[in-house]
């Protein structure tokens, strides 16, 4: 089961050993953070992956749904 990590990189067609090698993390670990939902990210994850993909990571967080209220917005 992919995550929104996943799926966002499925959606944008993004190779997750590239992403790895960019964002300075291992392609077990991009391939981890895509795949497990136990699996939490962490904050300078976060930014490296954000950075690796050319993105803020405001942006990022809205991708994987991250810092929603309650209320959706």
């Amino acid at each position: 089961m992919a995550t929104k990590l996943g799926e966002y990189l499925e959606r944008k067609m993004i190779n997750k050993a590239e992403l790895g090698r960019k964002a300075g993390l291992t392609r077990q670990r991009v391939s981890e953070l895509s795949t497990r939902t136990d699996v939490r990210m962490r904050l300078e994850e976060g930014y490296a992956i954000a950075k690796a993909l050319g993105i803020s990571v405001d942006e990022l967080c809205r991708e994987l749904g991250m810092g929603e209220t309650a209320g959706g917005k």
